[in-house]
């Protein structure tokens, strides 16, 4: 299995194909603001994309969602946030792109549901705090989670805006992040990845007291 990023764009929001370039079948994780890089290299690669999957609502990781739909209807996002999903108003599409973004989810997802890709399964495991239903997509036969905005390599994700709560975020990450084999690979939603082990150990903003 490799990853592909995507994230030339003015937030840095990071968009993954999770792929086999054996097989030539993907998923796409946050189809965001650099949607077209990557449906560029899906193209060149020719990689047949199974499944698009969304962390979260927020416009960053969800503005490429039309695109990402033209290569698979397989479609999947929290069932927390279906509304601000759904809504330009809510997701902030509306204000900080100047156009209406929606995802009309083919599949809505709740905690411990499993989605099948090749060969290994991905879990999903709900991390409210930088928005209220945000979800992380665990690869436990490969070591991996992509963490969307909840954790960061030495950083979180801002619990400002609507649906954020700081207290509910390092809940999250010390009770259903932190207790992950520290050998496991973070890749989030926005900068380089990283494992848990070096969050517990190095995270200025979550301190490791599972």
């Amino acid at each position: 299995m490799k990853i592909y990023k995507t994230d030339k764009n003015h937030f840095g929001q990071n968009t993954f194909l999770y792929y086999d370039d054996v097989k030539k079948k993907g998923i796409i994780i946050d189809p965001g603001l650099s949607m077209e890089e990557m449906a560029h290299f899906i193209e060149e690669n020719e990689i047949e994309i199974e499944k698009v999957l969304i962390t979260h609502y927020h416009f960053d990781h969800i503005a490429g969602f039309k695109l990402g739909e033209t290569f698979s209807k397989e479609t999947y996002g929290s069932l927390l946030e279906k509304e601000q999903l759904e809504s330009p108003q809510l997701n902030g599409s509306i204000q900080y792109l100047k156009k209406e973004i929606v995802a009309y989810c083919k599949t809505y997802l709740s905690e411990g549901d499993e989605i099948a890709f090749l060969d290994t399964i991905l879990k999903v495991i709900v991390t409210p705090g930088h928005s209220h239903g945000h979800v992380c997509f665990y690869d436990k036969k490969n070591d991996i989670i992509f963490s969307g905005d909840t954790l960061f390599k030495e950083g979180v994700g801002r619990t400002d805006l609507p649906g954020g709560n700081a207290n509910d975020l390092v809940t999250s990450i010390k009770t259903k992040l932190y207790t992950l084999p520290e050998e496991t690979i973070v890749y989030p939603g926005h900068g380089d990845k990283t494992t848990i082990g070096h969050e517990k150990r190095n995270n200025p903003f979550v301190k490791d007291e599972v």
